[in-house]
């Protein structure tokens, strides 16, 4: 996964036993989402929703041809969410944290995060 966090930072995340890993973003803030598949994906049909709340805005209902899964995330109250993303056999979850701007997180959760 390819994404900015909160701060603006692009972020690339790897699906370790189907956990994508976490990103911390603003409220509100649309995030832009690449996945990255092999290209022997191509065409799969995928489905992607959010357990949680928040938005997912993107019209890809199959992996392109590049292998490359692209959508928008965005959340405005603050906390966890996590969207599942599902191709045929697999499956995949990613986590975004909302951050609360007055009273933000001492330490952030390093586990999968690069």
């Amino acid at each position: 996964m390819i994404a900015n966090n909160g701060a603006g930072v692009e972020k690339h995340l790897v699906s370790q036993d189907g956990l994508i890993g976490q990103l911390a973003i603003k409220p509100n803030q649309g995030v832009p989402v690449t996945l990255q598949f092999s290209s022997d994906k191509a065409g799969m049909p995928i489905a992607i929703a959010s357990l949680d709340g928040g938005e997912i805005n993107g019209d890809n209902r199959r992996v392109l041809p590049t292998g490359k899964v692209l959508f928008v995330f965005r959340a405005a109250a603050p906390g966890l969410y996590r969207v599942v993303v599902q191709l045929p056999g697999e499956q995949h979850r990613i986590e975004f944290y909302v951050v609360d701007p007055d009273h933000p997180r001492k330490h952030a959760r390093s586990a999968g995060v690069r």
